[in-house]
C-alpha cells in the first residue's frame, strides 16, 4: 500500500502553477507511490481514476517528466518523475519521506498504528511462505497453486483495477496472458469504456461480463467497446439524422 507525506509545502511548490489536470495526475501518482518511490500505474489507470482523457493524462505526464526552471528543487533540473519498470519513479520521494514527523499525539498514535500493521503483514507473509514451502515439498504439482498467489503483472493489475466485475481473477489473468501486445492495448482502452458504460447505465453486477469472457482471444468481445458510450451515441445520432435526410430526399423525388 502506498504512503506519501503531504504538507503545506506543496502550496509553495511550482506545481501549483500547472493546470488542474496536471495537478490531479500528480496527486494520483503520489497516492499510488510505493515504499520504493515507484507509482506502479499506467496512463490508462490514471485516465480512469482521474476521469481525464488519455491525451490529457499523457500530456500531464510529459510535463511532470520535463525540467521545471521554477522548481525549488535542483535535482534532475526540477523534474518530478521519470519512467521506471512498471510505472513512474517519484524523483524526490525519499527526500520528502525523510522529513521529520510531527510530534503531535495524534500523529504519533497514527504512526505507531501503521508500524504495527506493517509488522503484522510481514509476520503473516513469513508464515505463509513457510507453509507454502512445506506444501510444495510434499505435493508440489497438486497443492502449490492453491498455496501461492499468482504473480500478476503490473499491466494486468492496471486492467483489473479498472474492470467493473472483480471475480475469478486467476482465470482472467490466464486469459490475459494469451493476448498479444496490440490486443492488450485495445483491451486497456476498451476496459475504461466498458467500466464507464456500466456505471452510466447502472448495470447490475450479474449482467456485467466476467473478465475472462471479456478477454477471450477468439471472441474479442472487447472490440465492442473501443469507442466510448458518448462516441457511440454521437454516431447513432448522426446515422439517425442521415436516415431522416435520405427519407426526405426520397419523398421530394416522388
Amino acid at each position: 500500500m502506498g504512503f506519501t507525506k503531504l504538507d503545506e509545502g506543496i502550496l509553495k511548490s511550482s506545481i501549483m502553477g500547472e493546470s488542474s489536470d496536471t495537478f490531479k495526475v500528480w496527486i494520483a501518482l503520489l497516492a499510488s507511490c510505493g515504499y520504493d518511490g515507484i507509482a506502479r500505474v499506467s496512463p490508462i489507470f490514471l485516465s480512469s481514476v482521474c476521469h481525464l482523457s488519455i491525451e490529457i493524462v499523457e500530456n500531464s505526464l510529459a510535463i511532470l517528466e520535463s525540467p521545471d526552471r521554477y522548481s525549488r528543487s535542483t535535482t534532475e533540473d526540477g523534474r518530478r518523475i521519470k519512467k521506471a519498470d512498471g510505472g513512474y519513479f517519484i524523483i524526490n520521494y525519499s527526500k520528502y519521506r525523510g522529513h521529520s514527523y510531527s510530534q503531535k499525539p495524534e500523529a504519533i498514535r497514527q504512526r505507531r498504528k501503521r508500524e504495527r500493521d506493517i509488522n503484522v503483514t510481514k509476520r503473516n507473509a513469513s508464515v505463509t511462505s513457510r507453509d507454502v514451502s512445506a506444501s510444495a515439498s510434499s505435493s508440489y504439482n497438486n497443492k502449490i497453486k492453491y498455496k501461492m498467489k499468482d504473480i500478476y503483472t503490473a499491466e494486468f493489475e492496471s486492467f483489473w483495477s479498472i474492470y467493473p466485475r472483480k471475480k475469478e481473477k486467476a482465470d482472467a489473468f490466464a486469459t490475459w496472458k494469451q493476448l498479444n501486445k496490440e490486443q492488450k492495448k485495445e483491451v486497456a482502452i476498451a476496459s475504461v469504456n466498458y467500466a464507464e458504460e456500466c456505471r452510466l447505465n447502472q448495470t447490475e453486477e450479474q449482467y456485467i461480463k466476467h473478465a475472462k469472457s471479456f478477454l477471450n482471444k477468439k471472441k474479442e468481445r472487447w472490440k465492442d467497446y473501443l469507442k466510448s458510450l458518448s462516441e457511440k451515441r454521437e454516431e447513432e445520432r448522426k446515422a439517425s439524422i442521415e436516415r431522416v435526410h435520405k427519407k426526405l430526399l426520397e419523398k421530394e423525388r416522388q
